[in-house]
């Protein structure tokens, strides 16, 4: 076969004079937040949104940016204010989250002090995703914890309800899908049982997926989205059987008016099977708030306060009961569920009978 024997093209430039190759980045949005004026690389995102930052820190924390700024050159073919130019597919907005903890512009967001505001589900899905993809490893460990503090596998803390959550939890919306989804791309099994139990108390509108706030929708995948659906109806059950054995018209046997505590206990039981959301999912919220409301003795009502302690344990019993089966209600396998360690404090707590309880 005979060679090509034309001259090689040249490298076309613009009517200006000016290289083509930085005119290819014109009409792009420079990032406001992340557009440093001495940055000697440029990276833009999907939708054309271009942040100036130092490659040699990005390059430190991870190596596969290390390998993408390895490959550039100072002739490489497209550049932007004089800076080689990577083109990444990520969304504006993660690859904002992302650089707001590698290069903070005030302090590192990961960084939480005790009465810091939370972490938000946003920030913590695109870094997940993000320092998953390139490799920054210390980043993604710090990340995953806090998601492993907020998602536990402990039912002591979870029970405990804690008020400085690393990672703010809006029930109202099925942000789990995200954490079921990371659980899944990093292989952190500890968190799946508890947000496969909160995606399933969302019912039906989990189909709908959690909407990122780059616009983007996340689904659960048909497996777990599978689970959910089969789950309802395993805790449906469990509802009744947890009410029927807290509510039991047992008196304890500390009580010294069993007779009248009898009565109350089973006029309380039937209350109980009458209200609305007796078969709801949400089988792990404590009954603690209403068994305390309706032990009133003093008043002429209700059953005493060893009834009531009985109660309140009893309690935590059938719930604790439900939370080491939460594994098997999703058919997920979590080594060690619920034998991590303890939290250090925090307030709240069905685990304390006696609080609020006592005489």
């Amino acid at each position: 076969m005979s060679q090509d024997p034309r001259p090689p093209k040249r490298q076309r430039t613009s009517l200006s004079g000016e290289d083509s190759s930085e005119n290819s980045a014109v009409g792009l949005k420079r990032s406001e937040e992340f557009w440093i004026e001495d940055g000697n690389i440029v990276l833009i995102a999907s939708g054309e949104t271009a942040f100036r930052v130092y490659r040699g820190l990005l390059a430190l924390q991870s190596t596969v940016f290390a390998d993408l700024f390895a490959s550039s050159s100072p002739s490489a073919e497209e550049r932007y204010d004089e800076c080689p130019v990577i083109r990444l597919t990520d969304s504006p907005q993660d690859l904002a989250h992302l650089l707001r903890a590698l290069l903070p512009t005030s302090r590192a967001s990961l960084y939480r002090s005790r009465g810091d505001p939370p972490l938000s589900i946003h920030q913590i899905s695109a870094i997940v995703r993000l320092a998953h993809k390139y490799h920054v490893e210390d980043l993604l460990r710090q990340a995953l914890s806090a998601l492993k503090d907020t998602f536990t596998s402990s039912f002591k803390a979870f029970d405990e309800g804690f008020l400085d959550l690393p990672v703010n939890i809006n029930t109202m919306a099925p942000l789990s899908i995200a954490v079921v989804n990371l659980a899944r791309l990093t292989e952190t099994l500890a968190v799946l049982p508890l947000a496969l139990y909160t995606c399933c108390g969302h019912g039906p509108t989990v189909i709908d997926g959690w909407e990122r706030d780059d616009g983007t929708t996340e689904y659960l995948s048909a497996a777990d989205l599978k689970r959910c659906i089969g789950a309802r109806e395993t805790l449906a059950k469990e509802a009744f059987s947890l009410v029927s054995a807290i509510f039991n018209p047992k008196p304890s046997n500390d009580c010294a008016t069993p007779a009248p505590c009898h009565t109350a206990l089973r006029m309380t039981l039937m209350k109980v099977l009458e209200t609305d959301n007796v078969a709801e999912p949400w089988v792990l919220d404590p009954w603690a708030p209403f068994i305390r409301d309706n032990g009133q003795p003093e008043h002429g009502a209700g059953y005493c306060y060893a009834c009531q302690r009985e109660l309140l344990e009893r309690d935590i019993k059938e719930r604790r009961r439900i939370w080491d089966r939460l594994p098997e209600i999703f058919d997920v396998e979590v080594p060690n569920w619920n034998e991590g360690p303890e939290p250090q404090g925090g307030q709240g707590g069905g685990e304390n009978p006696d609080a609020n309880g006592g005489q």
